[in-house]
């Protein structure tokens, strides 16, 4: 099934143009293409610096397409793990974990991504894996590692030292430092700062650009996060669980109880802190359901477990429960297909920026000043090479050179850049060669640089 389901998600990889995840999509990805040659973006906080290293190679070798396939491998080892913990569990069916974790149509689509939250979900599986099998040295040193990928890893420190401090293993829990110790060593030896990791936090604020909203807004999000059948599983798992906790007193034992607290508390503590996040405007929240793709394979487990249970109460009819099986595999694999459409497409944005980016190619021009990434990806630009592009805000405060162009585009470059397309047009040394625009909510403009002599006609 892993084998089946790999193939499946490397070809639509090959095949699709466009990436779930909007620019941040990119912009992951160009930090990993060009970690080799610019070494301090191995230590961004922003990129995450685990996520950069492991995905490095794959972007490097393999373009946009490689750190997809990094993704996919991901997602494969978050639904290994998955079913090693339901077979670890004594569930009947382990084997339903790892379509059901896979194909969640949420995860599916973000394993097509160059996006961090599969890289968290595989370290924060096989986290709680080594715990519930009492490998807690290899549990502790993965989990401190978890922050490094997403900064939502520190939220789960609380619970892991919970459930070692009930068992009275308190001699582990500093291990939980492991990754926070070797980062701020490495950072403080090539950055020269042994508290870049607070220091450099970019998640500060930002209210007043990302806006905020309902603490509710992710609670309403379940047919996104986990479509309708996963969704339907999943109250089936709860009502089950606790029907179990109440008949069977075997389930009260904290050992058991162990697996089940580690896996809904995670997925808990996730989903309420984004909730608070979000309706507070807190640390650049912009309530994207995607980030919810970290944990929704948690929510997958514990569909598995109401499936299980509720599959064996129809053991006594085995053509019966056969068909339940086939019948929830199948609604399981077609929902992503259901949600989405694959191959993945650009979407108008991309699409729009793609012609900015082909004629950039076929120009003679040489230096961008731009902050977007998708067009710096498919111009094959260095994002970070200040000989190749520049951000846009600085077209006011640098020296421009008659072989540079401005690619405007009213979505980063007003809100992030802080540059207006009517501050563009009433310089008096840059001039509008071309306006792209399909009526959907973007834009698009390109400028050149005057030539000099004209500018002296100008002056005179």
């Amino acid at each position: 099934m892993l084998l089946i389901s790999g193939i499946l998600l490397c070809t639509i990889a090959y095949m699709s143009p466009g990436s779930y995840g909007g620019e941040d999509s990119f912009m992951h990805y160009l930090f990993a293409r060009y970690a080799p040659v610019h070494p301090h973006l191995y230590l961004d906080h922003w990129a995450k610096p685990l996520f950069t290293l492991l995905a490095s190679p794959f972007a490097v070798y393999g373009g946009f397409t490689g750190i997809r396939f990094f993704n996919i491998l991901c997602g494969l080892g978050t639904a290994w793990s998955a079913y090693l913990i339901a077979r670890h569990a004594g569930w009947s069916f382990p084997w339903m974990s790892i379509p059901v974790v896979l194909f969640n149509a949420l995860f599916f689509v973000t394993l097509l991504s160059g996006l961090t939250e599969p890289l968290f979900a595989c370290m924060l599986m096989i986290s709680i894996l080594l715990l519930v099998k009492r490998q807690y040295v290899s549990a502790c040193i993965v989990l401190s590692f978890l922050p490094f990928v997403r900064s939502e890893g520190n939220l789960m420190f609380p619970l892991f030292i919970l459930a070692m401090g009930i068992e009275k293993r308190w001699k582990y829990i500093p291990l939980l430092a492991t990754g926070s110790l070797v980062m701020s060593i490495v950072g403080g030896i090539l950055k020269g700062d042994y508290f870049w990791i607070i220091t450099e936090n970019p998640y500060q604020g930002a209210a007043h650009i990302y806006g905020s909203g309902s603490f509710f807004h992710f609670f309403r999000a379940n047919r996104e996060m986990w479509g309708v059948p996963q969704s339907l599983m999943i109250l089936a798992g709860i009502a089950a669980w606790l029907l179990s906790l109440y008949r069977n007193s075997d389930m009260r034992k904290y050992e058991t109880l162990k697996t089940y607290i580690l896996i809904g508390g995670s997925a808990m503590v996730y989903i309420l802190a984004h909730s608070w996040f979000w309706s507070q405007g807190l640390y650049g929240s912009f309530g994207l359901i995607r980030v919810m793709a970290a944990i929704v394979p948690l929510g997958a487990l514990i569909a598995v477990f109401g499936f299980q249970y509720f599959a064996n109460l129809a053991s006594a009819f085995r053509v019966l429960q056969w068909a339940l099986i086939a019948g929830i595999l199948s609604v399981v694999v077609y929902d992503p297909f259901f949600q989405y459409r694959f191959p993945y497409a650009l979407d108008t944005n991309q699409a729009l920026m793609k012609v900015a980016a082909n004629w950039y190619r076929a120009s003679e021009c040489k230096r961008v000043f731009t902050d977007h990434p998708y067009f710096l990806y498919a111009a094959e630009i260095d994002y970070f090479d200040p000989e190749k592009r520049l951000s846009i805000h600085r077209v006011f405060t640098d020296s421009l050179r008659e072989s540079d162009v401005v690619v405007w585009e009213s979505h980063l470059a007003p809100n992030e850049g802080g540059v207006s397309e009517r501050q563009l047009n009433n310089a008096s040394n840059l001039k509008r060669i071309g306006i792209l625009d399909w009526g959907k909510n973007f834009k698009a403009s390109l400028y050149q640089v005057h030539r000099v002599d004209t500018l002296v006609m100008r002056a005179r």
